[in-house]
């Protein structure tokens, strides 16, 4: 995690989006299960166009792990609460920017852990 700020910031707009933009798409007419998989593939898609060109200037593990992690759960759960009635675009993309923040935290966390750990040499 080399930029500090950046990091988090496209991790949580990427969760956003992709949670919006899933909730839009997704129709209310369909049942959640429905829904996640839509999300599931939106997630997908739109990972792999994010992960190109971010990957080139931020790094392989700043942004390939927290990205796929993030967007295939914001679009999953963007599609489950585009099924719902009474869910506005903007709880679901406050959903989606603290799943993202949780995610990268965890991401984050897990980062420092295994590297402050050192193997014994021989």
């Amino acid at each position: 995690m080399k930029y500090k700020f950046i990091d988090p910031t496209v991790q949580t707009l990427s969760g956003t989006i992709t949670a919006v933009t899933s909730a839009t798409i997704v129709p209310n007419s369909w049942n959640m299960f429905l829904g996640m998989i839509l999300g599931d593939i939106i997630g997908m898609l739109f990972m792999i166009v994010l992960m190109i060109p971010l990957t080139v200037v931020f790094g392989g593990f700043e942004i390939m792990i927290p990205l796929f992690l993030v967007t295939m759960s914001c679009g999953m759960i963007g599609g489950m609460l585009g099924t719902a009635e009474h869910i506005s675009l903007n709880q679901v993309a406050f959903t989606g920017a603290l799943v993202s923040l949780i995610i990268f935290t965890y991401v984050a966390w897990s980062d420092h852990k295994f590297n402050g750990q050192v193997l014994n040499e021989r």
